[in-house]
C-alpha cells in the first residue's frame, strides 16, 4: 500500500476553481493524444544549462537562464495558448525550460520559468489562485512510469502590493504553493511536500520593461540506472541515475500545460474570471543532460481540447467561494 505523504494546509480558501482551469487538467491527461498531434510543432533542444537556477520568481543575475532558448506564445482570453516565433511582437508569453543545479553539488533538477506579460496587476487576493501548471508525475512508493496528472497551483496568501522594480526580489510570503492531485483546481497539500520548489513575483523580462509576472518552478527528477549518456564526469547525469525510486519526473515525453491569472478583472476576482491558458509542450529528458521541448497545442489539438472542455464543464457545476 502507498503511504500518502503528510499535508499542511493554508488558512486562506483558495477561491473556487472554474471550467477554464480544467484545460490545464485536460492537457495533462490527454498527453499522448496531445504529443501525436503536434508533429509540426517546432522543437528545441536545450543542453544543461551552465549556469545555477535560484527559484525566487525572478531572472536573479544576468547569467541565470541566458542559456536557454524559450518558447513563445500568444495568451489571449477563452482559448489555448498559440505557439509562434520568439521574437514575434505579438508574443506575451515565454517559457524557459532547461535542466540546471541551484549549487555545484546538487542534484540536477528540472527548471522552468513562466514569463507571462498578460498579468501586470501586482495586488494578489487572499486565496487567489493566480497561476497553475500541470503535468504528470510518478508519485513515491510507485513504479516508474505509473504517472499522475497533478497541478501546482499559485496561490495568494495575503493582499499584497508586490514591488517589481527592476531587479528587486519579492518576499515569498505573499503566495502559497499547493499540489493539486485530481485536477478539481482545489488543493489536496503543499508542493514541498513532494519535493517541487516555486516561487512567484513580478519584474521586467525580454518581453517587456514593464513588472509582470514571473513563475519559477523546480521539480526532481527521477532517472534511471543506466540512462546517462555519456555518464558524469563526462556528462551531466550520473551513471547510477539521480533518485530511481522516489524522483517525481521522468524521461520520457510528457505534456504540460500553464495558465496564468491575467488582468482584466478587478483585484481579487475568482480564478474564472482572469485565468487563462499561458503555454503548452511536451518535454523529453535526453541522456545527454538536454531537454527537448516542442510546443503544443496546435489549432487542431486545441481544437479536440476545447471540445473535451465543453464536454467536462456541462457534467459539472463548481461551487462558489464563500
Amino acid at each position: 500500500m502507498t503511504t500518502s505523504p503528510q499535508f499542511q494546509f493554508s488558512s486562506a480558501p483558495l477561491r473556487a476553481a472554474s471550467p477554464k482551469f480544467i484545460l490545464s487538467g485536460l492537457l495533462a491527461a490527454t498527453a499522448s493524444l496531445v504529443f501525436a498531434a503536434s508533429g509540426t510543432a517546432q522543437s528545441t533542444t536545450q543542453p544543461f544549462s551552465a549556469f545555477p537556477v535560484i527559484v525566487d520568481g525572478q531572472f536573479t543575475s544576468a547569467a541565470e537562464w541566458s542559456d536557454v532558448t524559450p518558447s513563445a506564445f500568444i495568451s489571449s482570453p477563452g482559448t489555448t495558448a498559440v505557439p509562434t516565433t520568439l521574437g514575434n511582437p505579438l508574443a506575451n508569453s515565454l517559457l524557459y525550460a532547461t535542466l540546471a543545479q541551484s549549487t555545484p553539488l546538487a542534484d540536477p533538477a528540472l527548471y522552468l520559468m513562466y514569463d507571462f506579460l498578460p498579468r501586470t496587476n501586482p495586488i494578489i487576493a487572499p486565496g487567489e489562485v493566480f497561476a497553475s501548471v500541470a503535468f504528470q508525475v510518478t508519485l513515491p512508493g510507485r513504479p516508474t512510469g505509473d504517472r499522475t496528472s497533478i497541478a501546482v497551483l499559485f496561490a495568494g496568501k495575503g493582499a499584497s502590493t508586490i514591488k517589481g522594480d527592476s531587479g528587486v526580489g519579492v518576499p515569498p510570503s505573499f503566495f502559497d504553493v499547493f499540489i493539486d492531485l485530481n485536477l478539481d483546481g482545489n488543493p489536496d497539500g503543499l508542493a514541498s511536500a513532494f519535493g517541487i520548489t516555486g516561487a512567484a513575483g513580478f519584474g521586467p523580462s525580454s518581453l517587456s520593461g514593464i513588472p509582470h509576472l514571473l513563475v519559477e518552478l523546480e521539480v526532481p527528477l527521477r532517472i534511471p540506472a543506466g540512462f546517462a549518456n555519456p555518464p558524469s564526469p563526462g556528462g551531466p547525469l550520473p551513471g547510477g541515475g539521480i533518485n530511481p525510486n522516489t524522483g517525481l519526473y521522468d524521461p520520457d515525453p510528457i505534456f504540460w500545460g500553464a495558465a496564468g491569472g491575467a488582468d482584466g478583472g478587478p483585484a481579487g476576482a475568482s480564478f474564472g474570471e482572469t485565468l487563462q491558458s499561458a503555454s503548452g509542450g511536451v518535454f523529453e529528458i535526453n541522456p545527454n543532460g538536454s531537454i527537448t521541448v516542442t510546443p503544443t497545442p496546435e489549432p487542431s489539438s486545441a481544437a479536440l481540447l476545447l471540445g473535451g472542455l465543453g464536454l467536462f464543464a456541462a457534467r459539472r457545476r463548481w461551487p462558489v467561494a464563500a
